[in-house]
């Protein structure tokens, strides 16, 4: 950009603009989409070293990449769906915030219809009841950013969504299976 700062941004409604009730891209390929723009990112910011250096060699520096803690694999319908059991014997509280970013973003992707997975955490906080039916919360929680949540709490969502059957648990190919 002319200012010198580097932006990646991306909009897109494929399925609306043909006329297809489907999942946005962005919700489809949501990590591939984000390790993209990391990637332009890294490119630009190595041009923008070499603009300002250029008797030095090219060079992408790249932080050292996280796992994510686990992967949504999603229903017919495109809702999440919680993986049964968690490996979550050794999850940290920042791991716990990891996982309820995912769940919950995604959700908001799909409220949003795909433009947006950022969640408003302030926003839903102060009108909490508005915006989640308090089936899907345990007693008492209050929705905000996993930041702000502590590991327990954070437990006791996914713990209450697994219990009460709220979200959706076993993948399309098991419910299959369990049929018969």
């Amino acid at each position: 950009m002319a200012d010198g700062k580097i932006a990646v941004d991306g909009y897109e409604q494929i399925a609306h603009l043909m006329g297809v009730p489907g999942p946005s891209f962005m919700s489809t390929y949501q990590a591939d989409v984000d390790q993209m723009k990391q990637n332009i990112l890294d490119y630009m910011t190595g041009l923008q070293n070499l603009k300002k250096n250029p008797h030095l060699a090219f060079t992408v520096n790249r932080a050292t990449e996280k796992k994510p803690i686990f992967t949504l694999r999603k229903t017919l319908d495109s809702f999440p769906i919680l993986p049964i059991p968690l490996q979550d014997k050794n999850w940290t509280k920042a791991d716990w915030e990891e996982a309820f970013s995912l769940y919950v973003n995604y959700h908001y992707q799909l409220g949003t219809g795909g433009i947006s997975d950022k969640v408003p955490y302030t926003d839903i906080s102060n009108a909490q009841a508005t915006f989640i039916d308090p089936k899907y919360l345990p007693h008492n929680m209050k929705f905000t950013n996993p930041r702000n949540l502590h590991k327990e709490d954070i437990q006791a969502f996914f713990s209450h969504l697994r219990k009460d059957g709220l979200g959706a648990t076993k993948y399309p190919d098991e419910v299959e299976a369990d049929l018969g």
